[in-house]
């Protein structure tokens, strides 16, 4: 865009901005509107290198290490909910190579490596170690995978020790960690697709989403009920297009089962569900959930509104309050010091402390998003509640929804 219609849209807007607050004085927002008010809250570490994360209802988990070496044992630390306070778990210890083998040495992979929380409170911790030693047929290296099952102080349950020729299938890539569902079946999580391995740890099955040549991290998710979902790209017929489903895994079948179609604009990532949320994903820049036993998902909030880039989403998980607690990782660096939560209250728009302003679009172009960034968290008197209809299907879906609502008398302060 040049710098003559980039003062265009900036007039436009700030114009808009003006327009809807002058309209708005005195006025209440509608009875029950509801947004949700971002608190900021960093996590604290002392760790050097991050190495995964995950969250449950209760805490979020990093597995971490004190310096960014190889041999430099990794430990878990729990975050608070509360204040981002990242405590060690005392009773973890850093996984070392099997007893019945006889190594000289060792060190950690990040060739599977990943904390996964199970629904019931526990952690399964997926470890790749490079061992190596020497004997009467001279000097050996080999890699094991390792899965353990750890309670919620980090104390080994149990653990798997797997077979090197799992670290890399031709067809599936390098193997990155493992997935536990409800049912306590494993799965291997690979670049290009999913395995299911059978009870002696070998893969009887594997899955390749269509339209994706490497899976990305946001792909693949644990629902609220413990089953596995994968992210396809389907191409439909007509106006349909392309679209995103997600698809579940029956692993007594060995195929691809239940399907639940995901509306939206722009880019789909999936994350974990919860007691309450079979999964939540975000179209775009909106945040969503799809309920149980619900027909489609329902918007959440648009992140913009709460001052959240929606490629720094790690993690999402839903309180017992209703509150909703992200996980961002604003910095690129590899350690902790970008992890932050952002934890949002359930707010009722004639109770806040700040006038709502509403606003309603079909696209949310990069530059009317970094507007409402800086505007939320900036100004003191007005807030911008967003909701991007692009989340309803293609433009033609979007518009007819928006329309809807505003001849149903629902019509957005900005436009």
């Amino acid at each position: 865009m040049n710098k003559k219609y980039q003062m265009l849209f900036l007039t436009i807007f700030v114009g808009m901005l003006t327009l809807a607050a002058c309209g708005s004085e005195g006025d209440e927002a509608p009875d029950g509107r509801v947004f949700y008010e971002p608190e900021f809250i960093p996590v604290t570490s002392k760790m050097e290198m991050l190495d995964d994360w995950c969250s449950s209802r209760e805490d979020g988990y990093m597995l971490c290490r004190k310096q960014n070496q190889g041999n430099s044992p990794r430990v878990v630390q729990r975050i608070s909910v509360d204040d981002g306070e990242a405590e060690t778990l005392q009773e973890y210890r850093a996984v070392e190579p099997p007893s019945d083998v006889s190594a000289s040495g060792f060190s950690y992979s990040n060739i599977c490596c990943g904390l996964q929380a199970g629904l019931d409170g526990t952690l399964w911790e997926s470890t790749g170690l490079n061992i190596y030693g020497s004997n009467e047929e001279g000097y050996w290296e080999d890699f094991v995978p390792i899965l353990r099952h750890l309670d919620k102080d980090g104390k080994e349950i149990s653990r798997i020790n797997f077979d090197a020729d799992l670290v890399e299938v031709p067809k599936l890539g390098y193997l990155r960690k493992f997935i536990v569902d409800g049912k306590g079946t494993v799965y291997a999580d690979y670049e290009r697709g999913i395995a299911i391995l059978d009870d002696g740890g070998n893969i009887a099955n594997s899955i390749t989403p269509d339209g994706y040549d490497q899976l990305t991290v946001n792909s693949v998710a644990i629902l609220g009920d413990g089953r596995v979902g994968i992210l396809f790209c389907e191409r439909g017929i007509g106006e349909d297009g392309s679209y995103y489903v997600l698809r579940t895994i029956d692993k007594e079948r060995q195929e691809l089962v239940d399907s639940f179609r995901l509306n939206g604009g722009g880019s789909i990532s999936v994350f974990n569900g919860d007691e309450d949320v079979l999964f939540y994903y975000t179209t775009g820049d909106t945040l969503c959930a799809w309920q149980k036993d619900a027909e489609e998902g329902v918007q959440i909030l648009n992140l913009i509104e709460a001052g959240v880039n929606s490629s720094y989403l790690r993690a999402v998980t839903g309180q017992s309050d209703g509150e909703i607690v992200l996980f961002i990782q604003e910095s690129t660096n590899y350690g902790p010091d970008g992890i932050q939560m952002v934890c949002l209250t359930p707010t009722i728009a004639t109770e806040s402390e700040k006038k709502i302003l509403t606003l309603a679009t079909t696209h949310m172009w990069t530059n009317l998003q970094e507007k409402i960034l800086e505007f939320n968290r900036n100004n003191q008197e007005y807030h911008i509640s967003v909701t991007d209809y692009s989340q309803y299907g293609s433009y033609n879906e979007a518009r007819t929804r928006l329309a809807t609502e505003i001849m149903a008398g629902n019509a957005p302060d900005l436009l």
